[in-house]
């Protein structure tokens, strides 16, 4: 089955075992943007920081958008809910200095953190 916004610039085709978007670049960092707002919001959820999908997608995004991991450098302060969350989420855990820093790496993706 198709779905076509053309106005919009957005296609969607699904079979049984996949969904595929054909999105215009010029409506890639309005995407790129809800990823971003949703993964780093106030109140961040585990599932949606650490998920490897929401990455993927974030990175497909990027050079389309204009933009690299490179030019994303984020203040810590700025990242304060979900830094938060995913240390204390680690230190429930039990998770040592090296799982927690890679994890850590995953959920502040695509921004390096200054």
């Amino acid at each position: 089955m198709e779905h076509q916004r053309k106005d919009l610039g957005i296609c969607a085709t699904h079979t049984s075992d996949e969904v595929v978007f054909r999105i215009s670049r010029q409506h890639a960092m309005p995407i790129l943007s809800i990823l971003l707002h949703s993964k780093f919001s106030d109140g961040p959820r585990m599932e949606f920081l650490t998920t490897p999908y929401v990455n993927a997608l974030i990175e497909a995004l990027l050079e389309p958008a204009g933009l690299t991991p490179e030019n994303l450098v984020m203040d810590r302060l700025a990242l304060e809910a979900p830094l938060r969350l995913i240390e204390e989420w680690a230190a429930f855990e039990g998770l040592e200095p090296d799982q927690i820093e890679l994890l850590l790496r995953d959920a502040t993706y695509p921004y390096t953190v200054k």
